[in-house]
């Protein structure tokens, strides 16, 4: 009775999907008002804003889950000391695939704050 009650008096006759995208509009527009991007430097350069603290945070959250979740599944290994404890294998050069485009490349690049760029490059 005091569910039947509370969903005519407070809810209305609403569906379910017209309350989640409520809840999902709502939340938008909080999020826009209390986490406001900050202009760019020279109307280029993107600054930290407050929303990277909860983008951390998210992310932090969603790996831990993603870890724990398959740390009882067993999984294919790639490259690394898991598949090999010879370090020396790993550094070897390894067999290209079939295709006559196949590639083995390796790319370096950084940058400074006060314009110095370097890239490096290799491929055979």
């Amino acid at each position: 009775m005091y569910k039947q009650v509370l969903h005519s008096y407070v809810l209305g006759p609403t569906s379910m999907i017209q309350l989640l995208l409520f809840i999902f509009l709502t939340g938008l527009l909080i999020w826009k008002i209390f986490f406001p991007v900050p202009k760019p430097i020279l109307g280029i350069y993107s600054r930290a804003g407050k929303r990277g603290i909860f983008k951390q945070w998210c992310m932090y959250v969603l790996l831990k889950w993603r870890k724990r979740s398959a740390a009882g599944k067993e999984k294919e290994v790639g490259y690394g000391l898991k598949m090999t404890g010879d370090v020396n294998k790993l550094e070897s050069v390894k067999e290209l695939g079939p295709s006559p485009l196949a590639i083995d490349a390796v790319l370096f690049s950084g940058g400074s704050d006060d314009g110095t760029y370097l890239v490096i490059s290799a491929a055979r």
